[in-house]
């Protein structure tokens, strides 16, 4: 029972790590009073040629009828192999509703893709040692409510 009113609380996007060595930041919650609740997931973590950027955790299985775990997002690659060194990130975690944003690739400084499906996570920036990037954002959660009324 629904009650007299509940409080929907739509849960803010995480934002991509600035640019430099910092990660990315958790997602906030999304709910429907107490009756139902999604969870944000976590902030990717930043890589760089000392280690592997790991993709965040996606949220874990909110309460209500619909309460499905969110995909985690992918770890970013480094490779220093035939003298040519490359970059790649990992693409942001998906949602429910829709994939994460797709990771980037190349030298310099390549900021992250911010996500466009809600609930969905931003990909990781693409750099080398000389240039630093931000991370791309995620996107935030909704609330979508069917009433049924019986005459």
């Amino acid at each position: 029972t629904i009650g007299a009113s509940q409080t929907v609380t739509i849960g803010a996007a995480g934002s991509g790590g600035a640019s430099g060595s910092n990660n990315g930041a958790v997602g906030g919650d999304t709910s429907v009073g107490t009756l139902c609740i999604g969870k944000g997931g976590s902030g990717g973590k930043f890589g760089s040629n000392a280690q592997v950027g790991g993709g965040g955790a996606g949220g874990v299985a909110g309460t209500g009828d619909i309460a499905a775990a969110g995909h985690p997002g992918c770890a970013g690659i480094y490779n220093a192999a035939n003298n040519q060194i490359t970059f790649a990130s990992g693409p942001g975690g998906s949602s429910f509703f829709g994939g994460g944003a797709a990771g980037v690739s190349g030298s310099g400084g390549i900021t992250g893709t911010n996500a466009s499906n809600y609930g969905s996570g931003g990909s990781g920036a693409s750099t080398n040692d000389a240039s630093n990037a931000a991370g791309g954002n995620g996107s935030a959660g909704f609330v979508f409510i069917t009433e049924y009324v019986i005459a």
